[in-house]
């Protein structure tokens, strides 16, 4: 019988999700403008140390990780440039709060969070344990089969 194309389980789906936030994040530091002024310290940290592009291809690459554990039954390692990264940038976002005023300021605190946040969500979903794959032709069978010999003088 053919296997359908189809994420693995509820985790799975979850690392689709995951995928597709790597690829915007990727999208947003690969592009020219990914340091509009003022820049937040920590990323002007983090570009200084390794420039933003190069971390937007690492987006990419966690993304691509992403989407191929999201189908395999193994998705033990899917995440193990995607946890990082959102701790990292968390963290630069986190750096800038107080050094910043006004709008600025409330744009940081939410990036902080959003960045926090996915970085939970992303160890609540590697603790997820997917079922293992069934056979659901042979658990008809041996249902059918155990109802028909129950029927056929089990009691004495």
């Amino acid at each position: 019988m053919a296997r359908r194309f189809r994420p693995n389980g509820a985790k799975g789906f979850a690392l689709l999700g995951f995928a597709v936030v790597a690829m915007a994040f990727g999208v947003a530091f690969l592009s020219p403008w990914a340091l509009i002024p003022p820049p937040p310290l920590g990323l002007a940290y983090l570009d200084r140390l390794i420039p933003l592009q190069v971390w937007g291809g690492v987006w990419w690459a966690s993304a691509v990780l992403l989407l191929v554990g999201a189908y395999r039954e193994d998705q033990s390692k899917a995440m193990v440039l995607f946890a990082p990264m959102l701790f990292i940038f968390a963290a630069s976002y986190g750096m800038t709060i107080g050094s910043t005023e006004g709008k600025m300021q409330v744009a940081f605190i939410l990036q902080t969070a959003i960045f926090f946040g996915l970085f939970v969500a992303c160890l609540a979903v590697s603790r997820l344990v997917n079922a293992p794959p069934v056979d659901i032709g042979a658990l008809v069978n041996r249902v059918n089969n155990s109802g028909s010999q129950e029927g056929s003088g089990g009691e004495h």
